[in-house]
C-alpha cells in the first residue's frame, strides 16, 4: 500500500510531507466539527425528552419506543441505543445548570456594567460572557465517550463533571487518560 515516493528532489518531499500534515489535521478538525454537531443534537434530544415530559406522557417504555422508531427512520444510525438516549437525556439534565448559571452571571455582570459605564468600564460583561462562551465550548468540544463516563461517575455531581471536562479540553486527555485521572481522584 505505501508505494515509494517517485520524485526524490528535497524540495519536493519536504512539500508531500507538508501536505499529509496538513491533510491529517483537516481531518481532525473535520471530526471535531461533527463531535461538535453531534453533541448539539445529542443535547436537543435530551432537551426535547425533558420539555415534552416525554417518559411521563408516553410510558415507561418510552425510550425503547423512541430507539425503535428512530432506528427505523434511521437504519444507518448507531447512536439510538435506549441506553444512550437516556445519557443524551442526562447529559442535557446535568449541564443544564451551568448554561443558565454562565449566562446568570453574564447577564448579571451586564447590569452591573451598565451603572460602570458611566465611569469607562465594561470588562465585566465581558469576562461573564467569555465564562459562559467558555463552558459551553468545553462541553461541546468534549467527545461524547468522554461524557458517558463522567455522567456515569458525576451525574449527581455536576460541578465535578465539569472539572474534568475543563481538564479534557486543556490537556488533551484520551478516555483512557480521563478514566485514569477520574478513577485517580476518586480514591483519594
Amino acid at each position: 500500500m505505501n508505494k515509494p515516493i517517485n520524485i526524490l528532489d528535497k524540495d519536493y518531499l519536504q512539500w508531500v510531507s507538508e501536505l499529509c500534515k496538513r491533510y491529517h489535521q483537516s481531518q481532525v478538525k473535520a471530526a471535531v466539527k461533527v463531535n461538535t454537531e453531534m453533541l448539539k443534537f445529542y443535547w436537543s434530544l435530551g432537551r426535547d425528552i425533558v420539555a415534552l415530559k416525554a417518559e411521563a406522557r408516553w410510558g415507561s417504555k418510552f425510550l425503547a419506543n423512541l430507539s425503535r422508531d428512530l432506528k427505523e427512520q434511521n437504519p444507518g444510525a448507531t447512536c439510538f441505543s435506549p441506553k444512550n438516549l437516556l445519557y443524551m437525556k442526562n447529559f442535557y439534565c446535568m449541564y443544564l445548570p451551568y448554561f443558565s448559571i454562565g449566562q446568570q452571571i453574564a447577564d448579571q455582570l451586564e447590569n452591573n456594567s451598565t451603572l460602570l459605564q458611566n465611569e469607562g468600564r465594561n470588562s465585566n460583561n465581558e469576562i461573564g460572557q467569555q465564562l459562559a462562551d467558555q463552558l459551553e465550548s468545553d462541553i461541546f468540544a468534549t467527545p461524547w465517550g468522554h461524557h458517558i463516563l463522567l455522567i456515569d461517575k458525576f451525574l449527581n455531581e455536576p460541578q465535578k463533571a465539569l472539572f474534568y471536562v475543563h481538564q479534557t479540553v486543556a490537556n488533551g486527555w484520551s478516555r483512557n487518560m480521563l478514566h485514569n485521572y477520574k478513577m485517580e481522584a476518586s480514591r483519594s
